[in-house]
């Protein structure tokens, strides 16, 4: 449908803001931009993560009405096929975004539904990732997002009682006990998680006193 011609163009260059507004705004994109990441997986990367980045802007302000009903799911599996590829580190990152920004709006998810919703889809750094921009857009959203205050409150309050859970699978990531390795880079992927579960006011100071990551294993 010309989808592809299009990011090709905006990526080399030949494409200008009005244009990669314009297919953010229009009706049916997101549905075309996830079809796409399904289909071509082993695309260039730069046009691979354009596609992720317009998704997540997108999902911000689309009609979650016109979204199939198997959308989130499918974005979760297209995630996890990034984070299992080491070179698709940045595309990774904005679908975990794109995921984000759906759970946040997603009233049809039950805050108290979250954590067990996404720890029962996704683990290793597709799980951290996501964790990580949730305090992280709860806090200060990286551009505008609609979704409600009482949406916004209802969440930060699951969070907050599932803040023990979290920081103890992070202490067990970071330590090597889990899926992660315990090296430098897993020390920094889960203590960028609780510093970020931490400045958005999800964890108190009791909790962050008694976390590993947070505390022997940062310094």
């Amino acid at each position: 449908d010309g989808l592809r011609d299009v990011l090709a163009k905006l990526v080399a260059g030949g494409g200008d803001f009005a244009t990669s507004n314009e297919l953010v705004r229009a009706p049916g994109t997101t549905h075309r931009l996830l079809a796409f990441i399904e289909a071509d997986s082993g695309t260039d990367i730069a046009v691979l993560l354009l596609s992720a980045q317009l998704l997540q802007q997108a999902l911000r302000r689309c009609p979650l009405d016109d979204l199939p009903a198997d959308f989130f799911h499918r974005l979760l599996d297209v995630l996890r096929a990034a984070a299992s590829n080491t070179s698709l580190g940045l595309v990774c990152t904005q679908l975990a975004l794109a995921a984000t920004v759906l759970v946040l709006r997603s009233i049809s998810l039950p805050a108290e539904q979250i954590l067990p919703s996404l720890s029962g889809a996704l683990q290793g750094h597709a799980l951290l990732a996501v964790l990580t921009l949730l305090a992280e857009e709860l806090h200060a959203p990286s551009s505008k997002i609609s979704y409600s205050p009482q949406r916004a409150a209802e969440i930060r309050d699951a969070l907050r009682r599932g803040s023990a859970a979290v920081l103890a699978g992070l202490d067990e990531w970071g330590g090597g006990g889990g899926a992660g390795g315990g090296g430098a880079a897993d020390h920094l992927t889960s203590l960028r998680c609780g510093v970020a579960w931490c400045t958005a006011g999800l964890v108190s100071a009791d909790a962050a006193a008694t976390s590993a990551v947070l505390t022997s294993r940062a310094a």
